[in-house]
């Protein structure tokens, strides 16, 4: 081959990868949505439960908050631990954000995630709540729908 040949031909080599790669176009991650990057798609896939889960548990580890902005349901419904036997059931976006909040912001407070078992639509998180004074195990029962939570029911074994 001469040295011209040569050249075509790495070029044209060069040219098929780059639309082989081409075809699959990045995805970017943005709370409870990815957006493709393909114009001519314009879908939207939501988060699955795992991710949300995730998610839900890095805001209480990293006491972020606004991670939970993006991954709580409207008509969501959430029960507490406490008064015991029934817990304090709440309801509506604005006031479980409004509890879960408060549960980060308090320094008091921390929670160990110590498992996470995730099924289709559904998780149970199983978690070790410390303040000063008590350390209670309990676990939550989560429903997630279009990779958002739509219920959290809470349980704990109290001394």
């Amino acid at each position: 081959r001469s040295a011209s040949s040569s050249w075509l031909h790495r070029r044209a080599v060069r040219h098929r990868r780059s639309s082989e790669a081409n075809r699959f176009w990045a995805t970017v991650a943005i709370p409870h949505k990815v957006l493709r990057r393909d114009p001519r798609d314009r879908t939207i896939e939501r988060m699955t439960t795992d991710q949300v889960i995730k998610q839900f548990n890095d805001a209480f580890q990293t006491r972020s908050g606004g991670l939970l902005a993006d991954i709580v349901a409207a008509d969501c419904v959430m029960e507490g631990i406490s008064p015991a036997p029934d817990g304090t059931r709440t309801e509506g976006y604005d006031a479980c954000m409004e509890f879960w909040q408060h549960l980060i912001d308090d320094p008091a407070i921390s929670f160990d995630v110590e498992d996470v078992v995730v099924r289709d639509d559904r998780a149970i998180i199983r978690w070790r709540l410390n303040t000063p004074e008590e350390s209670v195990r309990g676990v939550n029962l989560m429903h997630v729908e279009d990779g958002k939570i739509v219920e959290a029911l809470g349980y704990a074994k109290r001394p």
